[in-house]
């Protein structure tokens, strides 16, 4: 009985919570600037690992992003692209947007929405330049 009324609560909390996007234009854009940057990321990881007639892999992992970033000679360090896409948990106030967006899309984490907020500008700048760096290279 314990478990049902614990699973009850569970999905009753999605049909409670709300992202309020149309009303939360930050968090909405922060969204749309990562999964850019997630798009791009996996493009370019496709491009090195065809020229070096390798599959590439279905998941995003950080170190498959350096090698490729680093092959086509992009103006990024390791540590600024661990700064966008490190994943698991983190730690709070040290969260990386690909963190971040996992929280909050994935589990309506509030924590997660307010330090989007806190740190909005920080996050968009990194997030800004790591595409312009991918545009003025392969565009």
């Amino acid at each position: 009985m314990k478990t049902y009324k614990l699973r009850k609560k569970a999905v009753k909390k999605v049909f409670v919570d709300t992202y309020n996007l149309s009303t939360n234009h930050s968090i909405a854009k922060f969204i749309e600037a990562y999964i850019d940057c997630e798009i791009l990321a996996q493009k370019i990881i496709r491009f090195y690992k065809s020229e070096m007639n390798k599959l590439a892999p279905k998941t995003l992992y950080l170190p498959n992003i350096i090698k490729a970033v680093d092959y086509f000679k992009l103006n990024l360090s390791s540590s600024e692209l661990a700064m966008l896409f490190s994943g698991g948990e983190g730690k709070r106030h040290q969260k990386t947007p690909r963190q971040l967006r996992n929280g909050y899309v994935h589990s309506k984490k509030e924590a997660d929405a307010l330090e989007i907020l806190d740190n909005y500008e920080q996050y968009m700048t990194r997030m800004i330049q790591f595409k312009t760096l991918i545009k003025q290279y392969f565009v």
